[in-house]
């Protein structure tokens, strides 16, 4: 018996669901919107491509470990699993389904201003912070897995999927995740863990500041090697204008030590958020409470 194609899943059951549209393919996943019949609530449901997870039953359960862990996250910054099964050696998880954007898309329509972006920010920081606290890193931050909702609110999404690729050849071993915001511990090939999570963080708010990623190279060992090896150029951050306090916290968050790190999103939100309510966002002084300035925009 040969594994369906993604498009010939549309229109099938899965557990309590029925597979609509196919809106995303990944790595190993496949994305669809479906409908819960039981609840009559439209819901997004991810499954591990057949095509790929068939025979690999240390990936089918990693996945669905991850997927009921998950679960175990009631929070607003956080995508909701609803169910986590398998149906006819197709592994899935059902989610809540939020109409909005990635992050990623909103930077690129330029409607976001600093002090916007930093807030969206300082929730993804605490959806994390909620994850870290159940035992679950997530593996792959970035602006694409960080999802702003028609409403406004930020949710994280996508945990763990990074490490059922195929990696990328790092130095001595393949990692998983996307190179750009990995840390130095990741680029060795260490499991995620809540200050890798942050280090991602960091890259980022880094990004969200100055448009750009603190390390950049045409090849994803040589940026791999930046992250192991460079210390974060920093005078862009002060040459966006923002304070000394957020600086800092952007250095922490890139120590190339974990321990050196906020220790997980929580403890990195309310760092963020003293710094926000605290120096504004372009005083050099962090006691200076001169109240919060409009960033510029950005795009």
């Amino acid at each position: 018996m040969q594994p369906p194609h993604p498009e010939d899943l549309i229109g099938r059951a899965v557990g309590d669901c029925e597979l609509e549209r196919l809106i995303a393919r990944g790595g190993m996943a496949l994305t669809y919107e479906g409908h819960h019949r039981a609840l009559d609530l439209p819901v997004v449901v991810k499954l591990l491509d057949p095509r790929r997870a068939w025979g690999r039953p240390a990936l089918v359960a990693a996945f669905l470990n991850e997927g009921r862990a998950l679960g175990a996250v009631l929070h607003p910054h956080v995508v909701r699993v609803l169910s986590a099964g398998e149906e006819e050696r197709i592994p899935y998880l059902v989610l809540e389904r939020v109409p909005g954007r990635s992050l990623r898309a909103r930077l690129r329509a330029g409607d976001l201003d600093l002090e916007a972006r930093l807030e969206l920010l300082h929730e993804a920081a605490l959806g994390l912070g909620a994850a870290h606290a159940a035992g679950v890193a997530h593996g792959d931050v970035k602006p694409e897995n960080l999802l702003v909702s028609d409403h406004g609110a930020l949710k994280v999404i996508d945990f763990g999927l990074a490490r059922l690729g195929d990696g990328v050849q790092g130095a001595s071993t393949a990692v998983y995740g996307t190179p750009a915001y990995m840390s130095p511990e990741r680029c060795r090939g260490e499991e995620p863990s809540p200050r890798s999570d942050v280090y991602a963080l960091g890259v980022t708010l880094y990004e969200l500041i100055c448009d750009r990623w603190p390390f950049n190279a045409p090849e994803p060992r040589r940026l791999l090697a930046k992250h192991l090896e460079e210390e974060p150029p920093l005078e862009p951050l002060r040459a966006a204008g923002v304070g000394a306090g957020l600086v800092r916290l952007v250095a922490r968050c890139l120590a190339k030590d974990p321990a050196a790190r906020p220790a997980d999103g929580s403890e990195l939100a309310r760092s963020l958020r003293e710094v926000l309510d605290g120096s504004g966002l372009g005083d050099d002084d962090p006691g200076a409470g001169g109240g919060r300035r409009k960033g510029r925009g950005r795009g």
